[in-house]
């Protein structure tokens, strides 16, 4: 064979890509947790207030052009 020592476990070589890897994620994942913590922190406070609401509701009927109209034929 090729081979004539036994190979057991990770190379050093291994371990470093492996942690450079999980650094590189961790490089993205962080910034995108702490920004949708702060959007999340930013919009705590709109289920609390029935005006709010209304007023999210309209804008986002008005952004998106939700105009729902009835009369009396669809019944």
């Amino acid at each position: 064979m090729f081979f004539s020592r036994k190979q057991e476990g990770f190379s050093f070589l291994g371990f470093v890509v492996v942690l450079a890897l999980i650094a590189f994620l961790l490089m993205i994942a962080i910034p995108q947790y702490l920004e949708y913590r702060d959007r999340d922190q930013d919009n705590t406070g709109l289920l609390d207030d029935p005006v709010k609401i209304s007023q999210a509701w309209d804008k986002e009927i008005s952004n998106n052009n939700l105009y729902v109209v009835l009369s009396s034929t669809h019944f």
